[in-house]
């Protein structure tokens, strides 16, 4: 619970301001729902949509399916060779 001050100031309490995890300084946006539910929420986190376009796409080869068998066979012979010491001896 908090009270009002004549200044329009009110105190968040500590357990509001910790699940937030509010520090002095911190920007707050009020917003009021329709149903008269007030929200507030910290305003100091870079959104979502700034990150866009941050990452590059790696190329992307387009393969056919003939070359996608071709390189998973080469995988599996390259598994399935012998290594190490019994390899030197055959």
């Amino acid at each position: 619970m908090s009270t009002l001050t004549s200044k329009g100031q009110v105190t968040i309490p500590m357990t509001i301001r910790k699940r937030l995890s509010l520090e002095a300084g911190d920007e707050l946006r009020w917003t009021m729902r329709a149903d008269g539910v007030v929200e507030i929420r910290r305003e100091d986190a870079t959104p979502l949509s700034a990150l866009a376009g941050m990452l590059r796409r790696p190329k992307q080869r387009v393969m056919s399916v003939s070359e996608m068998d071709a390189a998973i066979e080469r995988t599996v012979a390259s598994r399935n060779r012998p290594t190490g010491k019994r390899a030197r001896r055959r």
